[in-house]
């Protein structure tokens, strides 16, 4: 498969997984970011911190890597035979 078939093809099937990760979390830090309920006024910027590392993170995973390998990975493959494969004995 060429490298940016595959990469497209990666993309389409860890973009479920990741948004739901990410999403249930966020969803649930929520409350505490808004400082709803008791004593969370004390966590409150340790839960608005976390919803933005995982948005940030989100964003370079399903974005900013795949972009940054189509660039950094421009080199030819090479392609190897079959009969290189085989391992000599020594």
């Amino acid at each position: 498969m060429p490298r940016r078939e595959a990469i497209i093809e990666a993309s389409k099937t860890r973009l479920r997984p990741i948004f739901m990760t990410a999403l249930t979390t966020i969803l649930a830090l929520v409350p505490i970011a808004f400082g709803i309920g008791f004593g969370s006024s004390l966590i409150q910027t340790v839960a608005v911190c976390c919803i933005g590392g995982l948005l940030y993170a989100t964003v370079m995973t399903l974005v900013v890597i795949p972009v940054m390998y189509e660039l950094l990975s421009r080199k030819k493959m090479n392609v190897i035979k079959d009969d290189e494969l085989e391992i000599s004995e020594l």
